[in-house]
């Protein structure tokens, strides 16, 4: 801490104070000129990213504001005053004459003889350099091999941020600057051609950087890459950017280089914000190829990963799927999360009955068709009509799909009985022999479906299933859904007992009402005695299943898990009229465990069974680090400091409105790790 120009203000960096300071000190020595003061300036600025403080985190808090709005399209942006900070506003909404402020920042700070604020007397408190800050690593020249990577980061300081999302113009000075930073730019991209050799197909190749300088105002990157010679552009990211007209028109331009189009590996535009809700099916039909230019555009055949999630793409959007995934021929990743939304507004709805219907078809034919070449699919947070058929689609019989992300989906049903709904159950047979990885949550009607496919792909023997997560709440469910849930869920888990070889694991199933029945207990000791051989990874998170004590311990020491490290478990606990186990046997065959977190869901009447219990287990697993067997096993696994291990135990208590939650965590640690 330092005193600084202005009078009383003492903080731990560098500001403008600091300028001032030295401005009246080279003054006083009569030593001020211009040149060097610039170079002070200079360097100052350097070093002042100027993203800490109390005015750029209200600038930052406003920003996070925006990117939170998934699908809303922004007339404009005002400023008031000439400071930048003094009042932002954002302006309109769908419709180009709304005038609606939909987010603001104001400046209640104006100057330090003024300011009040306690953060910013103190901007650089928390100030640190991060590896991945350009400042703290020294310039050096690197291989390809290595120098490839530093190039993929781009560090972006709160300025930067503003220019990108449209609330600062440059000055002539920036302009100026910025011209010199992409010329810069051009030669190190240009440069790269001798660690490439002249093999332009080079697997790494460049990512496009997503500074505000290049693609959200100025039109020289676009120059940049049409340069011969250079690299191939091997990604392109601008996910969760706010597009202006201008803004969208140099995206749409940058789409159009060959450089781009022939070699791109990976497309994402996660939760873009566009000027008009069309030119988000215009902008699929660029990457689909139709351009309205005379000159025809290559397709994208090298195109990998395309990322559309948090898009909504209803209406226009919907039509323009199918030629879009059709064109993209070596498309193996493709991220459609939350792009299919619940309607709730009258803007979103089609403009009949007939329409819908064709529009959902036209998804539905879209999912076909990629079902059979697709590696990895999201369609998670989606709404799907059960008329539409659109897992029908995605579990298609001869789907090649290995990763599967299906968590949130929603259903809504135009049926006006339950014999249309049930007729739909069992219309088409969900095929899951090729998925590797599942992530499922859902409603009823489509759980239910999920999990009969499940429990018969497991027991069919030619299943691929290595990796499951697996949600289930019955809030939505109907009453004679309900009275089957426990059935469904007991069965599941005991057919993946029966499967034997998952590497990692997690169930969750919970109930509004009433408690879930002794027979998903069974299930679960069955999995944890003989159906866990594989498995690295587990969580059961069933808080409705209550058990007494003595059955607790039963379950944990039935546990035959040898290459398992972590085991997360949650349940119920009831207060009995028994004994707890004691010694060391609820950990019997569990050398290989690293952490073990053990959550107990109490009532009031069990609140003492439940800390009883926890200081018991406690007991239990700290006896085992003076085991020559337990100590031998974790030599294997864990890096340690002189062969020294030690078990620790926490315990966490929550407080909700009619129960306690006791989080019992039994882990592992090396004198290493404790330091």
């Amino acid at each position: 801490m330092h005193e600084t120009g202005t009078k009383g203000a003492v903080h731990s960096g560098l500001s403008i104070d600091d300028g001032n300071g030295i401005y009246q000190q080279m003054e006083s020595r009569k030593l001020v000129s211009e040149s060097r003061l610039d170079r002070w300036f200079i360097k100052m600025d350097g070093l002042d990213r100027d993203d800490i403080g109390l005015l750029d985190k209200r600038v930052t808090r406003c920003l996070e504001n925006f990117r939170r709005k998934d699908s809303i399209f922004y007339d404009r942006v005002e400023i008031t005053g000439e400071d930048p900070h003094e009042e932002m506003m954002v302006l309109g909404g769908p419709d180009a004459t709304d005038s609606r402020v939909l987010a603001k920042a104001t400046r209640t700070c104006f100057g330090p003889s003024k300011c009040s604020c306690e953060e910013d007397a103190r901007p650089w408190e928390s100030f640190s350099l991060t590896p991945g800050d350009p400042l703290s690593q020294k310039p050096s020249v690197t291989n390809a091999s290595t120098s490839t990577k530093s190039e993929q980061l781009e560090d972006m300081g709160i300025i930067d941020i503003k220019r990108q999302m449209g609330f600062q113009q440059l000055s002539y000075e920036d302009v100026q600057e910025n011209a010199a930073a992409l010329a810069r730019d051009s030669s190190r991209l240009a440069g790269h051609l001798g660690s490439f050799g002249n093999n332009t197909t080079a697997t790494v190749g460049l990512h496009a950087p997503s500074s505000a300088r290049s693609i959200y105002q100025k039109k020289d990157l676009v120059d940049i890459f049409s340069i011969p010679g250079l690299p191939p552009v091997k990604e392109l990211n601008v996910s969760n950017g706010f597009f202006n007209a201008a803004a969208f028109d140099v995206l749409c331009e940058l789409l159009r280089l060959p450089l781009l189009r022939q070699n791109v590996k990976q497309l994402s535009f996660r939760g873009i914000a566009v000027p008009r809700s069309a030119d988000i099916a215009a902008f699929m039909r660029l990457l689909t190829g139709d351009s309205s230019s005379i000159r025809s555009l290559p397709a994208l055949d090298s195109l990998q990963t395309l990322d559309l999630s948090y898009n909504t793409l209803w209406h226009e959007g919907a039509e323009h799927l199918r030629p879009l995934l059709a064109s993209l021929s070596g498309l193996e990743h493709l991220f459609l999360e939350s792009c299919f939304p619940e309607i709730v507004s009258s803007f979103d709805l089609p403009s009949s009955a007939s329409d819908q219907k064709v529009m959902e078809e036209s998804v539905r034919l879209a999912l076909m068709d990629v079902s059979n070449r697709l590696q990895c699919l999201n369609f998670g947070s989606n709404c799907i009509a059960t008329e539409s058929r659109w897992l029908d689609a995605i579990f298609a019989p001869g789907s090649t799909t290995q990763k599967l992300y299906l968590r949130g989906i929603t259903s809504i049903s135009r049926c006006t009985t339950e014999t249309v709904e049930d007729d739909w159950q069992v219309s088409e047979t969900w095929d899951l022999q090729q998925i590797e990885t599942l992530k499922w949550s859902s409603s009823s009607v489509y759980t239910n479906k999920l999990l009969d496919a499940l429990s018969a792909e497991l027991q069919g023997g030619f299943a691929q299933l290595k990796h499951l997560d697996l949600e289930v709440n019955d809030a939505s469910w109907r009453d004679r859904e309900r009275n089957n849930v426990d059935r469904h869920i007991a069965d599941t888990i005991a057919h993946i007992a029966d499967y034997g070889v998952m590497q990692s694991c997690r169930i969750c199933y919970y109930r509004q009402n009433g408690t879930i029945s002794l027979g998903v207990n069974v299930s679960m000791k069955k999995l944890l005695e003989d159906g866990l051989h594989e498995c690295e990874v587990l969580t059961l998170r069933i808080p409705q299943l209550c058990l007494g004590s003595t059955a607790i311990c039963d379950l944990l020491s039935s546990a035959v898990v040898p290459k398992m490290w972590k085991l997360t478990l949650a349940i119920g606990i009831v207060s009995e009229n028994e004994e707890v186990l004691t010694s060391g046997s609820c950990f019997p065959q569990m050398q290989s465990m690293r952490e073990i977190v053990l959550e107990l869901h109490a009532t009031v009447t069990s609140e003492a069974t439940a800390v009883a219990l926890a200081r018991q287990l406690k007991t239990s697993w700290l006896k085992l680090h003076s085991s020559t067997d337990f100590v031998d096993d974790v030599k294997r696994d864990v890096d340690l400091v002189n062969g020294k291990v030690a078990c620790s135990f926490d315990l966490l208590e929550q407080v909700k409105a009619n129960k306690r939650i006791y989080r019992c965590r039994f882990y592992v640690t090396s004198p290493s790790q404790q330091s």
